[in-house]
């Protein structure tokens, strides 16, 4: 849908949108905060891009998934400070005045998810997500069916030779969306909780789902494969869930095997994330032939209990990144900055990667004069934020600092910067980001295609106890190592 930029088409265009909310299921509350996030956004796009109206048009795209609508909200307007939008932080409403900030402030807690991306010459696009709150599976099963596992007193002593491995029936999701409520409760990420969901992302090529089921057809436990556009590269192994009365009973290496056998048959690369709370998850990426990559500080909630399966964690848990790579093996050329080549070489190696670090040459900042292309993203499950660099241009410092004021105004815990080592622009960008607060955590090879990502991190006022991080692997623990001092180095 493309309107003009002015303010006489904000209603057809929210009622739009309302319509097709109210057809899909959504009720009134959840209507009017989508429309009230949509408003809020429109109103001020039509001020700060187009000075208050203009014939030049502002393009809505309405996309419906089984469990949810996404709006997205794209101009070519005048661009606009993005620091003036982040002058609102709710903490003392009385004395903030800025009526651009409190308008970003509104949308995004009138939706689930909230985007913001600069496309450069493509423009700028906002992203507004609201998910179906009645398909839910609080809202489809009973408080008995979703009380949580109770740990059996020993392994399962049956013989489940019979197993068979094989793909997730649509029928059978809401038994996923089950089993992950009762195992993590609200601790896992949201798309797990809506059976349509994970049916829908396995007919799109966004998720591979197989279980493990018993010869009468009981599921015994399920793993996937996550991939973050159908046809990628590289994808998660996740949503790992088997059910305690069949624990120890081999459930998941056998569809953990079926999925490796899968990712070497289709030239997959694969990487996963454990805990560092206990190793057992870490050994089980180690066995499988993963190797450590990357340490995420403070990923999940302070509040994570993994019901059954863990304790509850005493600070905000950090988690292992671990990668193995099924791609065409071919060397690339990488370009980090000098102070972490070396370190970032050693990674590479022990994920037995040919890599060699090439000469920016004359790839200078100066040289760079293309706007900067971002994305950005926040998990407000786990309250931590993913910026991606996409390009470098001559504003990437400026928009760097700008996302990062706006995640810490919301009290963001961690954020988050991959950076693309095949670019030689990463290598005098990453130290002027580390001035800015960021250091080091890791990388992670085949990020996107052709994209092998460098990680930075930022901590907003979080504590962490390196001490109570446990680590299984050699390169791991180097990683933690390293980790560590460039954290106290920052402090």
């Amino acid at each position: 849908m493309t309107v003009p930029a002015r303010m006489d088409y904000l209603e057809p265009a929210a009622s739009f949108i309302c319509v097709i909310a109210g057809q899909l299921g959504f009720d009134q509350n959840d209507i009017r905060s989508f429309n009230l996030a949509f408003e809020e956004i429109f109103v001020l796009i039509v001020n700060s891009a187009f000075g208050g109206g203009s014939d030049e048009t502002v393009e809505i795209g309405v996309f419906v998934s089984a469990a949810s609508v996404k709006i997205t909200i794209r101009e070519k307007g005048l661009p606009f400070d993005i620091s003036t939008l982040r002058e609102y932080s709710g903490a003392d409403p009385e004395k903030e005045s800025s009526e651009d900030g409190l308008m970003v402030f509104i949308a995004q807690r009138s939706v689930d998810e909230f985007t913001y991306s600069n496309h450069g010459r493509e423009g700028r696009e906002f992203i507004l997500t609201k998910h179906l709150s009645n398909k839910h599976i609080e809202n489809i099963l009973s408080a008995e069916e979703l009380l949580p596992y109770s740990r059996p007193e020993k392994a399962a002593q049956k013989s489940f030779a019979e197993i068979t491995v094989r793909p997730l029936e649509p029928k059978e999701a809401i038994e996923i969306s089950r089993c992950a409520y009762k195992a993590y409760g609200y601790t896992y990420a949201d798309y797990i909780y809506y059976p349509e969901k994970i049916t829908e992302m396995n007919e799109k090529g966004l998720m591979k789902s197989l279980v493990a089921a018993t010869p009468d057809g009981h599921i015994m436990g399920h793993v996937a494969l996550k991939y973050s556009f159908a046809g990628a590269s590289v994808a998660e192994i996740c949503a790992a869930f088997v059910k305690p009365e069949y624990r120890g009973a081999g459930v998941f290496d056998r569809i953990v095997d079926a999925l490796l056998q899968n990712a070497r048959e289709n030239k997959t690369s694969i990487f996963a994330e454990s805990v560092t709370s206990h190793i057992y998850s870490q050994r089980e990426a180690a066995k499988h032939g993963f190797s450590d990559c990357a340490l995420m500080l403070a990923y999940l909630p302070s509040d994570t209990t993994f019901k059954s399966i863990t304790e509850k964690t005493s600070q905000k848990e950090s988690c292992i990144v671990s990668f193995l790579r099924f791609a065409p093996d071919e060397r690339r050329n990488i370009y980090p900055p000098p102070r972490h080549a070396n370190f970032i070489e050693k990674i590479f190696g022990a994920a037995k990667i040919d890599v060699a670090v090439g000469d920016p040459g004359n790839s200078s900042k100066a040289a760079v004069e293309e706007p900067t292309i971002i994305e950005s993203r926040k998990i407000g499950t786990f309250n931590v934020a993913e910026i991606i660099v996409n390009k470098y241009g001559i504003n990437a410092e400026h928009e760097l600092r700008d996302r990062l004021r706006l995640y810490c105004l919301e009290k963001t815990d961690t954020i988050f910067l991959y950076l693309n080592l095949s670019d030689p622009a990463t290598y005098y960008f990453a130290g002027e980001f580390e001035k800015a607060g960021f250091f080091f955590s890791g990388i992670i090879p085949d990020y996107r295609r052709g994209f092998d990502a460098m990680v930075l991190q930022y901590l907003n006022n979080v504590e962490i106890d390196f001490g109570k991080i446990k680590i299984n692997s050699e390169i791991g623990k180097l990683i933690l190592d390293y980790v560590c001092c460039e954290y106290s180095r920052k402090i």
